[in-house]
């Protein structure tokens, strides 16, 4: 799993520098995989508690600069070492830092990837499992999470005192769907990477109603 350190310049110092970050992330790995293993642990526990464990341990960055436009700090923001080290970053970061957790838990690798679409200015996952597909959205799980920088919240509020499970393991349809009542109707998605992949494989709705997933507070009720 590649990961940026956008400050290298290929000087010794730089280099030694990239070392100790590099350790420093693959500590932070570590003490993820630590704490959420378990032994026989399956994909799917994989899956749940690598996405909440990044969300709980994590705030969404975001604000302006002077002239008004959206700042997202600095380079570190956008990939794992921001998430897991810095424990803040935006959604492209949100989403390179769970393949590292999965990763870490024996998740196969090869069947997590990115998402992006240019219309959403926005980045998530897109995973296999059983051998369905599903979309997974740290970001919009994410309780911190705020499109604009002016938006408070009340953090009083009990849904937000949890992460929230409304984007995790769902269809295509559903993607979409909520995609389009956020009011981004007609975008189009790309699989970083892989041209032979298609988001409409996705078309498994098993774990969209469980109520473990959407609200930890229900009780099943």
């Amino acid at each position: 799993i590649a990961v940026d350190f956008p400050e290298f310049d290929g000087t010794s110092s730089a280099v030694s520098e990239l070392v100790r970050k590099y350790n420093v992330l693959m500590a932070e790995i570590q003490k993820a995989r630590d704490e959420i293993y378990f032994e026989g642990m399956t994909d799917l526990d994989k899956l749940l508690l690598a996405h909440d464990y990044i969300v709980n341990n994590n705030a969404y960055y975001l604000t302006y600069d002077v002239n008004g436009n959206k700042y997202y700090g600095d380079g570190y923001s956008f990939n794992a070492y921001g998430i897991l080290v810095n424990k803040q970053g935006v959604c492209q970061g949100l989403s390179y830092a769970y393949p590292c957790i999965l990763k870490a838990l024996g998740y196969p690798v090869e069947n997590i990837r990115q998402i992006r679409s240019t219309e959403m200015k926005h980045m998530w996952n897109f995973v296999k499992l059983d051998d369905k597909w599903y979309h997974v959205d740290l970001t919009w799980d994410d309780p911190t999470y705020r499109p604009s920088a002016d938006e408070k919240y009340d953090m009083t509020d009990a849904s937000l005192q949890h992460e929230h499970h409304d984007y995790l393991l769902i269809s295509d349809a559903t993607n979409t769907k909520l995609r389009n009542e956020k009011g981004y109707e007609g975008f189009t998605l790309e699989i970083l990477g892989y041209d032979d992949s298609d988001h409409s494989l996705a078309d498994d709705a098993s774990y969209e109603s469980g109520w473990f997933f959407n609200d930890p507070t229900s009780n099943g009720t």
